[in-house]
């Protein structure tokens, strides 16, 4: 590989990285937030309303459906977080075998990298203050 391939292909697997980090805190947020409604719902006596918004649309049930609902919407969302827990392995992996092989081309990247986050954090320094 050629210099330039290997320094887009780094940047390339960064940026999943981080997209994969972002998106794995967003999932289990949810995971976290259906966890407390479940706990909250769960003292509730089994004929109780329950209000859920699904696609954009209020559905009436009651807790005696929404608890088993609730209960595999959480454990899908366990599955998506090992999901991306395990690709995001992969990809740090990788970055690590291209770091190691391309240790110049690496280096260099990187000094660009915050070469180019300098100024950003400089400029942001400088901003107003939002009260």
């Amino acid at each position: 590989m050629d210099e330039q391939k290997v320094y887009q292909r780094y940047q390339g697997l960064q940026q999943e990285a981080q997209i994969l980090v972002t998106r794995m805190v967003e999932l289990e947020d949810e995971r976290k937030e259906n966890e407390l409604v479940l706990e909250s719902i769960t003292k509730l006596e089994d004929s109780r309303k329950c209000w859920r918004l699904i696609n954009g649309v209020l559905v009436e049930k009651t807790k005696l459906e929404v608890v088993p609902e609730m209960r595999g919407v959480i454990n899908n969302l366990n599955a998506v977080v090992k999901q991306i827990t395990e690709t995001l392995t992969a990809v740090r992996e990788e970055i690590k075998n291209l770091e190691g092989a391309y240790n110049y081309i690496m280096k260099q990247a990187k000094t660009t990298a915050q070469a180019q986050q300098a100024p950003d954090a400089k400029g942001a320094a400088k901003g107003g203050v939002l009260v």
